[in-house]
């Protein structure tokens, strides 16, 4: 598969991971039990969270994808209470947060 094909792949998943979590959408792009019990704990978290791709680097049929992550702080987290706040996890990974 051409690196253009896999980076549609990618970018197509991304949109409807935005819109539909539900079990046929992970099915139709995630083979592994271990990503979707990741992704999982991070909807527990960030309900509705989602990933705005910053960069994608391919090859062949492996992406590379530097996102940031965006949701509501609605579920604990560690030693962490929920806050309701809005946050946003950028690639550099600080944690900036706001209303």
């Amino acid at each position: 598969m051409s690196a253009e094909n896999t980076t549609a792949i990618i970018r197509r998943y991304l949109e409807d991971f935005r819109t539909d979590r539900s079990p046929v959408t992970l099915d139709k792009y995630i083979v592994e039990d271990e990503l979707k019990q990741h992704i999982a704990m991070y909807d527990s978290v960030l309900p509705g969270y989602y990933l705005e791709p910053e960069d994608m680097i391919a090859e062949g049929d492996r992406v590379v994808v530097r996102a940031t992550v965006h949701g509501v702080h609605q579920g604990p987290f560690m030693s962490t209470p929920p806050t309701g706040k809005t946050v946003a996890f950028p690639p550099d990974h600080h944690l900036q947060t706001g209303q």
